[in-house]
């Protein structure tokens, strides 16, 4: 087996509550109740209502062009790029500390994530497009610590370079079976020397 390399991502653990579908979405129920307000006491032809129905008709017109543009756009990386991990055949390498198969445990994988994945199927004004970095690793070290490792796909097709490795900790009993069929769904795909 060729030696599997990834880039690894370390999350930023603060949360980004301020997103365009809560700026916008807020801003519009605000405006609305306002123009509404305005309506029922002051009336459709006072100024002020005028106003108001101005700045909810651009904050409208405005949330159309997130949504537009939320197709082409990239999330938030929140977090970095830094460092690499690396599956061998007989052995996980993070940022050159080595983990060798015979002395880890409980291996388990999430990669359903790469690099301009997009959700097409959400009424969304946040970017929909991946920056692939919500795939990760876990396992048990030597000295009995659970260690995950999240790391970015570049495409689709990236996560079959694992195979190998995978069928490797299944064959030495670090990964169970049924979760390599899980993760990869297809039976053949295994053991496939």
């Amino acid at each position: 087996m060729e030696d599997v390399e990834f880039q690894i991502f370390i999350p930023n653990e603060k949360k980004h509550w301020l997103t365009p579908n809560v700026v916008l979405i807020t801003a519009f129920t605000i405006s609305f109740a306002f123009l509404w307000l305005s309506d029922t006491y002051l009336g459709k032809d006072s100024s002020f209502h005028s106003i108001l129905l101005s700045i909810t008709l651009l904050i409208l017109v405005v949330a159309v062009g997130f949504m537009f543009f939320s197709f082409f756009s990239y999330e938030p990386l929140n977090g970095v790029i830094d460092g690499e991990i690396i599956f061998k055949d007989d052995r996980i390498v993070v940022n050159d500390k080595d983990f060798g198969l015979g002395g880890i445990s409980d291996i388990d994988f999430l990669v359903l994530d790469f690099y301009g994945r997009s959700d097409q199927f959400t009424v969304d004004l946040n970017p929909r497009m991946s920056q692939g970095v919500n795939n990760y690793v876990t396992f048990t070290d030597y000295e009995n610590n659970t260690q995950k490792v999240y790391f970015k796909l570049e495409s689709k097709l990236q996560r079959e370079d694992l195979i190998s490795f995978i069928n490797n900790a299944v064959k030495l009993d670090k990964m169970k079976h049924k979760k390599a069929i899980e993760l990869w769904g297809v039976k053949q795909y295994l053991y496939n020397d």
